[in-house]
């Protein structure tokens, strides 16, 4: 490419990207910091309940990071799915020559799918872990029905991306 005098036309990367490499970046260094710091710093604590449990020092500052990051997320996606909705266009329903907005219609509805049937199916079957024994039906099965969902979601990105690459070979 011909250097025009445009960082951004130079480089190829929008300022989207740019953003949005720099945030990974920084949120995988402070996960890999405080994971790092937790496995380090106290990590052979026993608990004051069973000493024969470990209770690491930095424990807190791990769950505050997932609470952090899943709070995050979520604010992203709803300001994703306003954005969207409110500035719907019709003639954005292709973009170059891709269906965006009838891949994102079946993504969701696979993914509300997925997570009504996994919830339905999963098991509500008492759990002993640790010395506890959990039995909150709505919870083994919310587990569960995350846990199914996301094996399921992963496995079906994977056929796809193996069917589309066939498929795209098979062009060429």
């Amino acid at each position: 490419m011909i250097f025009s005098g445009n960082k951004e036309k130079a480089t190829g990367k929008t300022t989207a990207e740019k953003f949005s490499s720099r945030v990974l970046y920084i949120v995988a260094t402070i996960m890999a910091v405080i994971f790092g710091c937790f496995y380090m710093i106290g990590y052979d604590i026993p608990s004051d309940d069973d000493p024969q449990f470990k209770s690491p020092l930095l424990t807190d500052a791990v769950i505050i990071l997932a609470i952090l990051l899943i709070v995050t997320a979520l604010a992203a996606m709803a300001f994703a799915i306003v954005r969207e909705v409110k500035c719907r266009d019709r003639s954005t329903a292709n973009a170059n020559n891709i269906p965006s907005r009838r891949i994102a219609a079946i993504t969701a509805a696979v993914t509300v799918a997925c997570m009504s049937v996994s919830f339905v199916a999963g098991s509500a079957h008492p759990m002993f872990i640790n010395g506890t024994q959990y039995t909150t039906t709505f919870w083994l099965k919310a587990t569960d029905m995350f846990i199914i969902t996301a094996i399921l979601l992963i496995a079906i990105a994977i056929i796809t991306v193996i069917t589309q690459c066939i498929r795209y070979n098979k062009g060429k």
